[in-house]
């Protein structure tokens, strides 16, 4: 049976992915897009790889006003801004624009890719496939979600699976199955649902942005799996 191939890219990407903590796969990466007329998102990666090393607090933060950056005593700050924007707003597209997905949301920056996000569990819902896809994600922030004070158990901070009864957006302490099943150890059944007790707000707040990637990390292997299914098919046809 005749087996897909990743094309050379994608491959490069998934070695970034699958090492996030490595920059050589981002630069090797990197070279690709320069030899493959993506000068621009090369020099980002590259410049963002540098000031990561040099200055390990670094980041773009798309929540952060643009002031930040352009005002910055740092040239290659700016210079990595103004790639950005050249990135998001692309007066004349060459290759892929994969950054345009990402303008609604605070999305930030390092190294050249999307490291952490901010945004309402709708929204990550709907776009966790594309974003895990091409960015090694490693923190979510729900915006519109908030883990409850429970008094009376304790004095635990907790998260509620969504009930079919109630619709998860209707209340900020309620998650939907796929990332409550994802949530650490600690659940405790009652009559009114499920639920996951933390002993302090930040270690609930943690777990659920440690089950957001996993829950991203899934829809991408779901993903590349489908995609990998379909070319076998076609070949096979």
């Amino acid at each position: 049976m005749p087996v897909a191939v990743q094309s050379l890219g994608d491959v490069l990407i998934q070695e970034v992915l699958e090492h996030p903590e490595d920059d050589v796969p981002r630069l090797i990466y990197a070279d690709w897009l320069a030899e493959n007329d993506q000068p621009v998102r090369a020099e980002f990666i590259q410049l963002q790889c540098r000031l990561a090393k040099e200055q390990p607090d670094y980041a773009l933060d798309t929540g952060t006003s643009p002031r930040a950056y352009t005002s910055s005593g740092d040239p290659r700050i700016r210079r990595a801004y103004a790639l950005f924007q050249e990135l998001a707003f692309p007066t004349v597209s060459k290759g892929p624009i994969t950054l345009t997905s990402f303008q609604w949301t605070a999305a930030t920056w390092r190294r050249g890719f999307v490291e952490g996000l901010s945004l309402s569990c709708s929204e990550f819902t709907r776009l966790a496939r594309l974003v895990f896809k091409l960015h090694p994600v490693t923190r979510v922030q729900l915006k519109d979600r908030q883990p409850t004070w429970c008094p009376g158990w304790n004095g635990y901070w907790s998260w509620r699976v969504t009930g079919d009864e109630v619709p998860f957006f209707s209340d900020g302490f309620l998650l939907p199955h796929e990332i409550f099943n994802l949530l650490g150890p600690g659940h405790r059944e009652s009559q009114h649902g499920q639920w996951r007790h933390f002993d302090s707000k930040e270690r609930a707040v943690q777990e659920l942005s440690q089950a957001c990637v996993a829950f991203g990390i899934t829809k991408r292997k779901e993903g590349l799996s489908e995609a990998l299914s379909a070319e076998s098919e076609k070949d096979t046809s």
